[in-house]
């Protein structure tokens, strides 16, 4: 992309890269964790955002088990879905927004 913006490429834990047209057997076995519990993350003020936006796609750069999805709800505005391996999990991640992003969630 231009204008000095990266984005994360889109490639998980567990796919099989290979140089184009040479195709390989991916490591059989391998199965995506599972989200077991989900949870809406929203800011406390609409235009924080793009603040909340940035603070998750860092922390999912390092967590590739949480799954998010973008959501709007008429009563919050734009937030995030996200699944979770357990409610600790999704403690630690509200947790981390919180304190190393200084963000006021709901």
């Amino acid at each position: 992309g231009g204008g000095g913006k990266s984005k994360a490429p889109s490639i998980r834990i567990g796919d099989t890269l290979h140089t184009r047209g040479v195709p390989v057997e991916p490591l059989a076995g391998f199965k995506q964790a599972k989200s077991m519990c989900f949870g809406g993350i929203f800011p406390s003020a609409s235009d924080e955002y793009e603040s909340l936006k940035k603070a998750v796609e860092k922390l999912t750069l390092n967590d590739s088990s949480v799954l998010v999805h973008r959501e709007t709800i008429q009563a919050l505005g734009p937030g995030f879905r996200c699944g979770f391996l357990g409610l600790l999990h999704m403690e630690v991640f509200l947790q981390r927004l919180e304190e190393e992003y200084d963000l006021d969630l709901i």
